[in-house]
């Protein structure tokens, strides 16, 4: 009996938040990657098709397939579930050199950078890191950012 209630309330949470290194997050419900992501765990994610995902690209147009949605949490196969958030906090692949309370983007290889006014922007920096350095973020909703001044 006791297992059964631990697995109820363990699908609860999920409906609620996933859980992260870092504490609480909120992640996109019902996504599966569209390619094989085993490798791409902390990187910036898009949404190319209904409730699937693939690698971001830095392309910046209207298309929602094209705007970064959050950051992988797992490491899925193709077809499988992709926990993917996008409030909260997680870590990130660094790009290039991060800042410490900068606002975050993606490049073209779904790694985070410092943001420029303009970019569309998925959270902030919470410290410094070097290219390929895994970084502390503080997520939040995706948005065209206008000035980053």
């Amino acid at each position: 009996m006791k297992t059964i209630l631990q697995s109820i309330l363990q699908g609860v949470l999920r409906l609620l938040g996933c859980p992260a290194e870092l504490g609480e997050q909120t992640c996109w419900p019902a996504v599966t990657a569209a390619s094989d992501l085993r490798s791409y765990q902390n990187r910036v994610m898009r949404f190319p098709a209904a409730q699937t995902c693939n690698v971001a690209s830095n392309a910046v147009s209207a298309a929602a397939a094209q705007i970064p949605g959050g950051i992988l949490q797992n490491n899925p196969n193709s077809g499988q579930p992709a926990s993917i958030a996008y409030s909260g906090l997680s870590k990130g692949w660094a790009g290039a050199t991060t800042t410490a309370r900068a606002l975050a983007t993606t490049n073209g290889s779904g790694q985070v950078i410092d943001a420029v006014s303009g970019d569309i922007v998925i959270g902030r920096f919470m410290e410094a890191g070097a290219t390929d350095d895994r970084v502390s973020m503080l997520l939040f909703p995706p948005v065209r950012w206008g000035s980053v001044a």
